[in-house]
């Protein structure tokens, strides 16, 4: 038998690359979903960000249990797959076997099976960054029961994240995977210690060609982190937060207190009373814009002060995605005045 590849013909590749408009085109099968709104599927790939210790193995390990179960500890997060295709595995590139067996276990608890036969989970740490790859490479190759693949540490896959020609290969490599195996491939990344961009040109790279964008961010309130859909090309899910329970395990939490007003806090108050003085549902970018009217703020500033009044409870975000405002107006000299 002749096991030799065939060489690239880019004259026929470019014939089978050619889309008929005639043709309907199913919607790939949704992996993941959460609150109700799909956003990992099969034949794309996901990047988790956050910062060291925020707690992202926390939430990629519910994402895991969700994929290989159906549902995780974290009510929301859902997980599907095609038929034929039950198999998740997780690949651990930096904890090594002790702190990799207590992450193990606790998808496996999440899970709430001893032992589940659709999960696998894989300790990579005592291999060079070329090898890992190559193990990766043959794992998703020899099987046809995967439905997503998660590389907990996709940076020590490379051996210099500022690397622009190992980043666009590495990537290369992602979308091949995803695009002939029909899976999805979960990227755990770690943010920039100054500033919440996913490190180095791999992060970049990754970002730009992602499916969806998930930051995970702990709380100046320490037990509780929050889970928010940067960039996605569906509708993005509402934001949320979990803590950790006794028996070690992730679940959702409303613990961030509410605010106790003071003039601070009034004035944020007056500021969101301005913006939606005119309107009572309204989506991000006129919320934005408003925002930015009232406060003088830039943008990034504006977009910061929102997510922290939807974490407040100040303002909502609806399952349509739009927003409301519904607190009791504050008095006010002048309504029509920005803060």
């Amino acid at each position: 038998m002749n096991d030799q590849k065939q060489p690239f013909d880019p004259a026929a590749a470019f014939k089978a690359s050619l889309l008929d408009p005639n043709l309907q085109v199913e919607k790939p099968p949704t992996i993941i979903s959460i609150n109700g709104q799909s956003c990992m599927t099969a034949g794309s790939f996901s990047v988790i960000i956050g910062r060291a210790k925020a707690r992202k193995g926390f939430f990629i390990g519910s994402v895991t249990a969700a994929a290989a179960s159906g549902r995780c500890t974290i009510d929301g997060i859902i997980g599907t797959f095609p038929e034929g295709r039950t198999r998740v595995i997780y690949f651990d590139t930096e904890q090594g076997a002790y702190w990799g067996n207590i992450t193990h276990k606790r998808i496996i608890g999440a899970i709430g099976k001893d032992l589940p036969n659709d999960m696998i989970y894989s300790d990579l740490q005592q291999y060079p960054p070329a090898q890992r790859l190559q193990i990766i490479e043959a794992a998703i190759s020899e099987r046809n029961d995967i439905s997503m693949v998660v590389i907990d540490g996709i940076r020590d896959l490379i051996s210099s994240i500022n690397d622009e020609a190992q980043a666009t290969e590495m990537t290369s490599h992602i979308l091949r995977w995803c695009a002939t195996k029909k899976i999805h491939v979960v990227c755990i990344l770690h943010q920039n210690k100054n500033d919440q961009n996913a490190r180095g040109h791999i992060g970049s790279e990754l970002i730009n060609k992602a499916e969806t964008v998930i930051s995970v961010t702990k709380e100046k309130e320490d037990w509780v982190s929050t889970v928010k859909q940067e960039y996605c090309r569906d509708r993005e899910f509402p934001f949320f937060s979990f803590c950790i329970d006794d028996e070690g395990l992730p679940r959702l939490t409303d613990q961030i207190e509410k605010p106790i007003v003071t003039k601070k806090n009034d004035e944020e108050l007056k500021r969101f009373e301005y913006v939606f003085k005119d309107d009572e549902r309204m989506n991000r970018a006129l919320v934005v814009k408003r925002y930015m009217d009232a406060s003088r703020l830039k943008e990034s500033s504006a977009d910061k002060h929102i997510a922290a009044a939807l974490v407040k409870g100040i303002i909502y975000k609806e399952d349509d995605g739009f927003y409301t405002f519904s607190h009791t107006p504050t008095e006010s000299k002048d309504e029509n005045q920005p803060f």
